[in-house]
């Protein structure tokens, strides 16, 4: 899921969704941890943008974008959103090439 670390971020995000609809952010509260919140991939959350009033309840374990506003609201995560996604540009190292392999014997001639 997606994370937003910079208003940057947050406005691009808000300019990819349909007005009016609320999706799910890839961040969750931390339980017993007052407003800590974590990132689906482990950082701590550090850039928020709450909308007033927000985080409201210690059972709205969930974080939710609201896209007429932009503003995040903490969510019950039972509830029905749509999910953003989010993934890296940065290509991984192939482990296999396309080279064919070759056998040495080691040891006898």
């Amino acid at each position: 899921m997606v994370t937003i670390k910079s208003e940057d971020e947050n406005k691009f995000v808000s300019s990819l969704c349909a007005a009016g609809k609320e999706y799910w952010l890839g961040a969750q509260h931390i339980p017993n941890r007052s407003e800590a919140y974590i990132w689906s991939d482990g950082n701590f959350v550090n850039y928020t943008k709450w909308s007033f009033g927000q985080p409201n309840e210690e059972e709205n374990y969930c974080v939710a974008i609201v896209i007429d506003s932009g503003f995040w609201w903490d969510r019950l995560c039972h509830e029905n959103a749509a999910q953003l996604c989010q993934r890296s540009l940065v290509q991984k190292p192939e482990f296999f090439t396309e080279s064919p392999l070759r056998v040495m014997t080691i040891g006898k001639k």
